[in-house]
């Protein structure tokens, strides 16, 4: 068994509150009895460098090729900074160092980690998260958990969901499925585990209006939209027990005194019978400690008045939801049809409307461009907007993000999709556009740049009409970029309608 624990967490996060992944992995430790220690790279960074700095280092994990501004002044102040923070903890004399890679905009990060880690390496390294599998063109695109393992720069990757295959490799028991292979299993049993420790990352410390953790009630979603790759990573859909996930939040509040928190669930009502059971489960330590008071928000999936009557409405505000993250992705019934969404334009009016009841504000996820959206359906988005104004103006519908446009992600439905739509490929080769290179040949007045049309006249259109809509000017980036990359680049669909 090891003897002391390094848990390191690195950009690119919210700094409002602290990772998900480390204190689930400190509570492994602690179930164990093993010393450990736990260093937040991400909030490190923030806390070393300027604010300007800090913001060009941040944004730059989202560029298709973080390292070609290696040269930058921003990039060799990091590399700087992440020097001195590795020599930090290196004299904490760990004998496992494991590493969490959120997700593929923390990869160029962990190689550069790992890589100043040799220079001190007496000490295994594990490393874990969904950014594992990131393609760097460094590594001739390989993923990168099997190109740093075979070049020996790391000893063991777990690929899946860790609480067991952490276990067993802290006590030294490789042999599991998903450690340094791909066969993980899932977890069908998510209550039998010990709560997430807070215990050595205080969640006082991150920027926070006001202290909140990341509580995970279900894993997978129920839902299996067409362009979404969650099913990709959590093939099946597995959910706590509304009790079980009462009683951690109350922990947090007796043991850290928090009571604001962030569900990471893909859907918190996935399982409608135990997101209501965990409202219910709320309210009743509420009788029992008039003194447990909490804000919760998550991702939600809009329901019809049957499935999610008024009385569900009114516990969920008494329970303490305040904010939810509502795919509504278009305002078009057939859009949706299409997309799998499996709820409609009622249903929609009819959340709204005990939405603006009990309180409870939306941010409203969208989806401009999909495949399959006409002309019709575009001015069927403009026209609800309007619709929908006095929401926006009270603010139950207090932000809408549109995104970048419909991508096609590998392993989606969608993605499998493309031959029955006849999706193919608008440009020949395009360096930089990547899931945005496609049209409908079925619908192929859609290109890119219609794509684009309808965004910026939709955000248009909301801007006027009061709507909340943050980051714009970072999609619009993108869009400059796509447009400039893209311009003069000889159509591929083009030669395909003509064969």
């Amino acid at each position: 068994m090891y003897n002391k624990v390094l848990l390191i967490s690195l950009p690119k996060q919210d700094l409002t509150r602290p990772p998900a992944a480390i204190p689930i992995l400190a509570a492994t430790c602690e179930e164990l009895d093993i010393e450990y220690e736990i260093a937040d790279f991400n909030l490190w960074l923030y806390r070393n460098v300027d604010l300007p700095t800090w913001e060009k280092i941040n944004n730059n994990w989202d560029t298709v090729n973080p390292r070609s501004t290696i040269n930058q002044d921003y990039y060799k102040i990091f590399l700087e900074q992440l020097d001195i923070f590795v020599n930090n903890v290196c004299q904490l004399g760990p004998d496992l160092v494991a590493i969490s890679i959120f997700a593929n905009n923390g990869s160029t990060c962990a190689d550069h980690l790992i890589s100043a880690l040799q220079k001190h390496k007496t000490f295994d390294i594990v490393i874990g998260g969904t950014g594992i599998k990131a393609r760097l063109p460094n590594y001739s695109y390989r993923e990168l958990c099997i190109a740093l393992l075979d070049q020996k720069k790391i000893d063991y990757f777990i690929y899946g969901e860790a609480e067991i295959a952490f276990r067993k490799l802290l006590k030294k028991e490789y042999n599991y499925n998903g450690i340094n292979n791909f066969d993980f299993i899932q977890i069908e049993d998510l209550d039998q585990f010990a709560f997430p420790s807070y215990k050595k990352i205080d969640p006082k410390n991150y920027e926070h209006i006001l202290p909140e953790v990341t509580v995970t009630g279900s894993r997978g979603c129920v839902r299996k939209c067409t362009y979404c790759d969650v099913s990709k990573y959590w093939p099946k859909f597995r959910y706590r027990s509304g009790k079980n996930i009462a009683h951690e939040l109350y922990h947090y509040y007796k043991t850290y005194g928090i009571n604001s928190f962030e569900f990471s669930d893909s859907l918190i009502n996935g399982s409608l019978k135990q997101f209501k059971e965990m409202n219910l489960a709320i309210l009743d330590l509420q009788k029992q400690d008039p003194e447990f008071k909490i804000s919760y928000k998550g991702q939600y999936i809009c329901r019809d008045a049957v499935n999610m009557k008024e009385s569900d409405y009114a516990n969920m505000k008494a329970a303490g939801c305040s904010y939810i993250y509502v795919g509504v992705e278009s305002f078009s019934d057939s859009v949706r049809h299409s997309m799998d969404k499996k709820f409609n334009n009622d249903d929609l009016d009819h959340h709204l409307y005990m939405c603006g009841r009990y309180g409870i504000r939306n941010s409203f996820l969208m989806l401009v461009g999909y495949p399959t959206e006409t002309l019709s359906d575009h001015e069927k988005n403009l026209e609800t907007l309007k619709k929908y104004q006095h929401y926006a103006l009270s603010g139950v519908i207090e932000v809408i993000v549109f995104g970048y446009t419909a991508e096609i992600l590998e392993d989606t439905p969608l993605y499998h999709m493309q031959d029955l739509l006849s999706i193919v490929p608008e440009f020949n080769s395009v360096n930089g556009i990547g899931a945005m290179n496609w049209v409908n040949l079925n619908n192929p007045t859609l290109t890119l740049k219609e794509r684009i049309r309808r965004w910026v006249e939709l955000a248009e259109v909301a801007t006027k009409l009061g709507y909340n809509m943050p980051r714009n000017q970072q999609y619009i980036n993108r869009f400059i970029d796509l447009l400039l990359r893209t311009s003069f680049k000889q159509k591929f669909f083009v030669a395909a309608q003509n064969r």
